[in-house]
């Protein structure tokens, strides 16, 4: 019976492999503990993160839809997949996907290739552009960012698939729910602390308590020529400290902590931004030190 149902679909190798590259890139997600939130270009998101939770849920869907799937709906909805993935390109400034784009034009207006192979082509190779155009050149520098867009390229071949079989309106649906669900999960990694480690450097120790974004009591102090802060992000709190030193940081996602400096050696020198710069260094928060 489970057959004959799964029989009646079409296409239904997109399922397969998209949930063979979705479980693959979830499993190595957790595996190497990678927190999308924090680790590449997409991080800017998270700085408005209800506005942008807004958008991502009732708006990038039907646009995105249209653009990456529309085509698989009606053949007529080339155009979108042509203008809208070139606009996405040029936005993002992601130049190099412009010959993908141009191999997916080729493939549909140069009828040089056998119908089958035609279209197994632009299901792998539109899904590509899908999943690489949320992401910068530079960001594949590190597994941290290679592996969430193996999910989405999974996540975009069960999208064709559901388009193909459903219609374009239930893969709008299920592209809501589907940010909807995840970016769920990256605001409660942005409510709750995961990890206390103390980082040290110079005899001083550095301890971050991550606390809710919600938190808006801020402070900061001196307390015997040592600062501390409350419901401040990292950032906030070196720029409290060494407000003449610009330093880029890794992390744009707004966490905030309670932040304390200890002294753990009493030959040591007054806390000062290249002692602070050392600690957010060991802490692996900063870019250039």
């Amino acid at each position: 019976m489970k057959k004959r149902i799964f029989k009646k679909y079409k296409n239904n190798f997109l399922l397969l492999y998209g949930l063979l590259f979705s479980i693959l890139g979830v499993i190595l997600n957790i595996y190497f503990d990678i927190n999308d939130a924090t680790e590449s270009s997409r991080v800017g998101f998270y700085n408005n993160f209800f506005v942008n939770f807004i958008i991502a849920v009732f708006l990038i869907p039907p646009i995105e839809e249209l653009i990456f799937r529309g085509l698989f709906y009606r053949i007529k909805f080339k155009w979108f997949l042509y203008f809208g993935s070139f606009l996405f390109i040029l936005y993002s400034k992601n130049f190099y996907l412009l010959f993908i784009l141009f191999l997916i034009v080729s493939i549909i207006e140069v009828k040089s290739i056998t119908e089958k192979l035609r279209t197994v082509l632009l299901y792998f190779l539109v899904t590509l552009l899908f999943s690489l155009v949320h992401y910068k050149l530079s960001d594949f520098n590190s597994v941290s960012t290679i592996i969430p867009a193996l999910v989405q390229f999974g996540v975009g071949l069960i999208l064709i698939w559901v388009t193909i079989n459903f219609g374009l309106k239930t893969s709008i649906v299920l592209h809501a729910l589907y940010n909807f669900f995840f970016l769920s999960v990256a605001f409660l990694i942005l409510q709750f602390n995961t990890k206390n480690i103390s980082y040290h450097h110079e005899g001083y120790e550095l301890t971050p308590e991550q606390v809710s974004i919600f938190n808006n009591d801020v402070s900061f102090e001196w307390n015997n020529g040592l600062p501390s802060a409350k419901n401040m992000t990292l950032e906030e709190f070196y720029s409290s400290i060494c407000k003449e030193n610009v330093l880029k940081f890794k992390d744009k996602s707004n966490k905030k902590y309670n932040i304390r400096i200890q002294e753990k050696s009493k030959k040591v020198n007054k806390i000062d931004c290249n002692t602070l710069q050392g600690l957010l260094q060991n802490a692996s928060v900063t870019n250039d030190l």
